[in-house]
């Protein structure tokens, strides 16, 4: 028997998406999302972004610190 929170998020988004396909490969909505969960997890952000006032300047992005590496490659190992 599955866990009640499992059986009631499956159900949720299953109409939202086609049969047995969670994941969107399409470009653009990978990261976005669309539908009703993805409105209202927008929603509720900025509703938040406005309670606690986050998100009302804007700052501007600074570069000076940072150094081309030219045409090396940092080493991962």
């Amino acid at each position: 028997m599955e866990n009640t929170e499992v059986f009631m998020v499956r159900n949720g988004i299953k109409p939202q998406a086609p049969l047995f396909q969670i994941n969107d490969s399409r470009f653009g909505n990978r990261i976005v999302g669309d539908g009703k969960f993805a409105e209202l997890i927008e929603t509720q952000f900025n509703l938040y972004c406005k309670k606690y006032r986050l998100n009302e300047t804007k700052m501007e992005m600074n570069t000076k610190d940072f150094r081309r590496l030219g045409n090396r490659q940092l080493v991962l190992f």
